[in-house]
């Protein structure tokens, strides 16, 4: 099972390299755009103040792509950026 989710994952990297290279640009507002965009019909992550566009329906599997593609942009923005956050240990 994880290796069918890794496949599947694996493909939709390959599909949305394009959208990777916005990793580059500073902070992660536009990657994360494009991928509200591409996958959930979002067109911006940004606070309107009107219920009818800051509430959306969005179909499971398109949030567990959207998911899939943020955290494969962040393993591509650490590789190219070197960017590691802190590691913080939770405590009991």
């Amino acid at each position: 099972m994880a290796s069918k989710l890794m496949e599947r994952i694996n493909d939709l990297r390959r599909s949305r390299i394009e959208s990777l290279a916005l990793l580059g640009r500073k902070g992660n507002r536009p990657i994360l755009n494009e991928i509200a965009k591409q996958t959930l019909g979002i067109e911006t992550l940004e606070t309107q103040n009107a219920d009818f566009l800051d509430f959306h329906d969005c179909a499971v599997w398109a949030i567990r792509e959207a998911l899939a593609l943020a955290y494969l942009a962040g393993i591509e923005h650490e590789r190219h950026h070197g960017n590691h956050l802190p590691y913080r240990e939770e405590k009991p």
